[in-house]
């Protein structure tokens, strides 16, 4: 009975994990002040939690703990790890950190979902399943695109009605257009990386015949998307500007190990901005995220933070790189090998 009952708790986990993972990128609600990454933010911590709840309790039925180690457990530990000591350590308000878009809460939400997919896991038919469910956001927010683009929502939604927000032809799910090209640039990236063991073999028509009309919405939405981004051109914080903040609060020891707190990059802009941007068109501006996230990371949680960041950044590229480049991990069919990729991380189980 108490298998059955962890068996049961293991299948929802996984489908809550595909829920999730598919969901946060379309999901918003209309009734907040802000419509979408608070409440995407609120979504991942609470759903996160109850994973997480549900995987312990399932270890409790099975009388054992188990863990299942992979090559990027430690790297995600020291970057939540740096956040956690950065909110400590730097933050003026600790709790808003915990609930901010961005902050710890964040880092420590995604943590959580980390390691719980890791550790429950086991079949790649899950894993393909994930990928599924992002590509269906994708699918469904280059449709959103290339509608709104196309002024469909300008025309058939009233200018005086209580969605009329969706009139705005860069609305968006996804919570803004930069948010929306980061996104479709990975699901398309996947897509693509989808086709190495094709190229390898000359085998593209095994490829599902779904493949190319999908490929063609998100790749039509991102087009739209980096389109409007460029039309007028997107307004970032300038690099000299962003460079002469980070420095500036290297200033201080505490600072520069810890930043400026997960959350404060607007105290840290009214703060050290240089005279200079006062001189220039963007003066009247005030930016609450650096134009470059290496130099926002060094300015909110410090080189530790940095640091920790690039580690798992290179990890990931280096053991990408060798499994890409290896024929022998392909799979026989042709199939996407990130599954594949995902089992080679693992390291042997321990059980306590």
């Amino acid at each position: 009975m108490e298998t059955k009952t962890a068996n049961i708790l293991n299948k929802i986990i996984s489908f809550g994990l595909i829920f999730i993972i598919g969901l946060i990128p379309l999901f918003f609600l209309p009734f907040t002040s802000e419509f979408y990454e608070f409440n995407k933010n609120i979504l991942l911590l609470v759903v996160s939690g109850l994973l997480l709840v549900i995987w312990g309790l399932k270890m409790v039925l099975e009388k054992k703990v188990s863990f299942r180690r992979t090559l990027f457990d430690l790297p995600v530990l020291v970057i939540a790890g740096t956040f956690i000591l950065s909110t400590i350590f730097a933050s003026t308000n600790k709790l808003e950190t915990l609930w901010i878009p961005g902050g710890t809460g964040t880092i420590i939400g995604l943590t959580i979902l980390y390691f719980v997919m890791t550790n429950v896991i086991r079949d790649t038919q899950y894993v393909r399943r994930i990928i599924g469910g992002l590509t269906i956001s994708a699918i469904i927010l280059s449709l959103a695109a290339i509608y709104q683009f196309i002024g469909l929502g300008e025309t058939l939604i009233s200018a005086n009605s209580f969605w009329a927000f969706l009139r705005l032809k860069s609305w968006t799910p996804a919570g803004g257009l930069l948010p929306l090209a980061t996104f479709l640039v990975v699901i398309f990236s996947l897509e693509l990386i989808q086709l190495i063991p094709f190229w390898r073999k000359d085998r593209f028509q095994s490829l599902p015949i779904t493949h190319y009309p999908l490929s063609i919405i998100i790749v039509g939405g991102l087009g739209v998307t980096i389109w409007q981004l460029f039309t007028p051109k997107l307004i970032l914080l300038p690099y000299s500007t962003s460079w002469a903040i980070a420095v500036e609060a290297f200033k201080n020891w505490r600072m520069f190990l810890f930043g400026v707190g997960p959350t404060n990059f607007l105290d840290a802009f009214s703060q050290f901005r240089p005279l200079s941007y006062n001189l220039g068109n963007l003066w009247a501006i005030r930016f609450g995220a650096s134009g470059n996230y290496y130099l926002h990371l060094l300015t909110t949680v410090g080189i530790l933070g940095l640091g920790a960041f690039l580690w798992l950044v290179g990890k990931i590229i280096k053991i990408s790189s060798k499994f890409l480049i290896s024929p022998g991990r392909a799979s026989r069919r042709g199939q996407f090998s990130i599954c594949n990729f995902f089992n080679s991380l693992s390291l042997p189980v321990s059980s306590l």
